[in-house]
């Protein structure tokens, strides 16, 4: 186990690359977010001059009250699904920087934590990196949870990428969410 929390490890080079690729990511995906919060909000401002419209219509007697009323939870419906969105859509540009920094702060100190820690710290640090745990009298088999298992690997590898890559960010781009 001590040896699989080892594999884990980043070099200072690899933190500074993944921190970043994330920074990059961000900036990126910030243009993108934008146009989408845009979109998002010119669909918001439809449904509420949808609204308007169908209580006009209602105030004027041009549909009915029943008509009237599936029209609306349609559009209130709609309305929260794209509030939804654009909350998610803000959550989720803030987050990625905060999920780098845990994963470089809890790949890091892996090795140290279960090499010093009591029963209790290790038992949660494995709940945590690994997944897929089958315990069968005094052994434990385990598969590293993502994206652990792409640093791991990459350890494991002899040979580095063949474009010169030889820390494991590009793999580990996978792992983020694309927007």
């Amino acid at each position: 186990m001590l040896h699989t929390f080892s594999l884990v490890r980043l070099s200072d080079r690899e933190k500074q690359a993944l921190t970043v690729e994330a920074d990059n990511y961000c900036a990126t995906t910030k243009q993108t977010t934008e146009s989408k919060r845009q979109a998002l909000l010119l669909k918001q401002r439809e449904i509420q001059v949808t609204l308007d419209r169908l209580t006009d219509a209602l105030i004027n007697g041009l549909i009915g009250k029943e008509a009237f009323n599936e029209r609306r939870e349609r559009l209130l419906r709609d309305q929260r699904n794209v509030e939804d969105r654009l909350n998610t859509l803000e959550e989720d540009g803030s987050k990625i920087r905060e999920r780098v920094r845990k994963f470089v702060e809890r790949s890091d100190s892996a090795y140290i934590q279960y090499l010093h820690g009591d029963s209790r710290v290790r038992r949660d640090l494995v709940r945590t990196i690994t997944s897929n745990r089958i315990v069968e009298g005094k052994t434990l088999d385990f598969a590293l949870d993502l994206p652990f298992s792409i640093i791991a690997q990459h350890r494991k590898a002899r040979s580095s990428d063949p474009r010169g890559n030889r820390t494991p960010v590009t793999r580990m781009k996978t792992w983020c969410p694309n927007h």
